[in-house]
């Protein structure tokens, strides 16, 4: 201790080694390697050997092989042949250094020299083990082969059962094949070809895959293959109203920005966002914000150069005034049911019937007029509710409908209104029933004043919902024409 205190590299060296050992003084292979850190610092080969050894072994330090190997060389260098067997053994295993039996042998050598019976054994067998070694590497080098072959086999025979399935017409792998061109594949072995998956997404497209449309009006919007925004906004449109909540997003974007329509319009803009929004795409939240303070802006300024008196702005008619109607269809839902479904018969009613319609959440937006369901209700000419199974298990819900029914009912009653159309969503007449009945009567009775639709997505009357648009355009039209007493032709009774 009194060497080691004074500076002296071997009494530094050999107080390590009793600390190593517990040797006269408590184990602790921390101080050990403080001590041997100290001597292998004056060069003592012996210190530097035993340092090396305790970053092999992680003792009294973190284990670090690169470090280890260091020291040994040290050590080596200055000819300790412990030092040198050390090294070789990490060269012929590859432990802090890049394997390298040459050097190894090289190393076994210089120890044998000195006496070192080890490496003298070491380079007896020496011939055995790189033979041993050899062959290992065979092995490894013909079973990485074998498994890239079957891997290869396994790519080739999945890439041309994609093939075939698309090629078949299914619109599904066509997609799958799209995207694996798209972005190129390295399990299959394909590499990226653009052409080729504008071709095969074009297919499944075509096919009404909803995420093919949405991809390919990305295509045309950014130009790949080509830059044509009014394909764009068509394919966009055509996925919305098959109920893509993204489709929704960007067809608000385009009436926003106005790309592929004829002019920005921010009300369509809004409607877009609110929908794809309502369906859970809450990318749409932060647009929805940014539209609705441009169209108060818009509709600010265009109230500020028009204005021409001071006097106060009307309250909305109330029932007691004949007025025309405010909107022409009024759409009644909930959250429970499919929001693209009724987006898409929304869309259906402005651009195929030419009506103004009106959906009942957007109530709750703070940018137009204040209007409630009864504000909402005195100023349509047709009402229609869409129901679900999950609408009639909700009772505030329920109470809801009924409210809107028995409305109806005394608003037809004074001829402000004239239809009322119920379409039960995956729901059967009986199913409304029984629903009623269990409720205690707090939904309505679905009676002769209304006409309903029954809608079994994928079977029955109508194999798709877009197909019930037609009867009931048809059916609208003729109430139109020929007056309410006209629609109560063909439809359902009491209980």
């Amino acid at each position: 201790q009194t060497s080691a205190d004074q500076g002296y590299a071997r009494g530094q060296f050999n107080l390590g080694v009793c600390y190593e050992n517990g040797r006269g003084i408590p184990q602790s292979h921390c101080k050990a390697v403080q001590w041997y850190q100290a001597s292998a610092d004056q060069g003592n080969a012996a210190a530097q050997f035993n340092l090396g050894l305790c970053y092999e072994k992680g003792q009294g330090l973190q284990q670090n092989h690169p470090k280890a190997v260091l020291w040994y060389q040290t050590s080596a260098d200055q000819g300790n042949s412990s030092a040198q067997y050390h090294l070789g053994v990490c060269y012929a295993n590859g432990n802090g250094v890049t394997q390298d039996w040459g050097k190894a042998v090289q190393y076994y050598e210089l120890a044998a020299q000195q006496g070192h019976a080890k490496a003298q054994s070491k380079l007896k067998t020496v011939g055995q083990e790189m033979e041993k070694e050899r062959q290992r590497r065979q092995r490894d080098e013909k079973r990485k082969l074998e498994e890239e072959e079957q891997c290869l086999q396994q790519q080739i025979l999945q890439m041309q059962q994609l093939q075939d399935n698309a090629s078949s017409g299914d619109m599904d792998p066509q997609y799958q094949l799209a995207t694996v061109y798209d972005n190129g594949d390295n399990n299959l072995g394909v590499q990226q070809d653009q052409e080729r998956a504008f071709h095969w997404l074009e297919k499944a497209a075509e096919q009404g895959h909803v995420e093919a449309e949405v991809t390919i009006g990305k295509c045309y919007e950014t130009g790949v293959p080509v830059k044509d925004e009014y394909l764009a906004f068509n394919w966009y449109e055509m996925a919305a109203k098959e109920g893509s909540n993204e489709a929704m997003f960007h067809c608000g974007r385009c009436f926003e920005e106005g790309i592929g329509v004829e002019a920005i319009d921010l009300e369509k803009a809004c409607d877009w966002y609110e929908t794809a929004i309502y369906g859970g795409y809450t990318l749409a939240r932060s647009r929805l914000v940014k539209a609705n303070a441009s169209l108060r802006r818009k509709r600010s300024m265009a109230a500020s150069s028009t204005s021409t008196s001071t006097e106060p702005k009307q309250p909305l008619p109330t029932c007691t005034t004949e007025t025309e109607n405010v909107f022409d269809a009024f759409l009644i839902h909930t959250r429970e049911q499919k929001a693209g479904d009724v987006a898409s018969l929304k869309y259906f009613l402005e651009n195929e019937c030419k009506y103004s319609s009106f959906l009942d959440f957007h109530m709750k937006r703070a940018d137009p007029p204040d209007q409630t369901m009864e504000e909402c209700l005195e100023y349509c000419r047709h009402a229609i509710a869409v129901v679900s199974k999950s609408f009639l298990t909700k009772k505030s819900p329920c109470a809801e409908l009924k409210y809107a029914f028995d409305r109806m009912n005394h608003l037809r009653n004074t001829k402000k209104w004239q239809s009322l159309w119920v379409i039960l969503y995956d729901l059967t007449v009986e199913d409304f029933k029984r629903a009623w009945e269990a409720s205690d009567q707090i939904l309505p009775p679905i009676h002769h004043h209304v006409q309903v639709f029954e809608y079994e997505s994928g079977t029955g009357r109508y194999p798709l919902w877009t197909e019930l648009f037609k009867e009931l355009k048809a059916e609208l039209m003729d109430v139109d024409r020929f007056g309410a007493r006209h629609y109560e032709r063909g439809a359902v009774e009491e209980w």
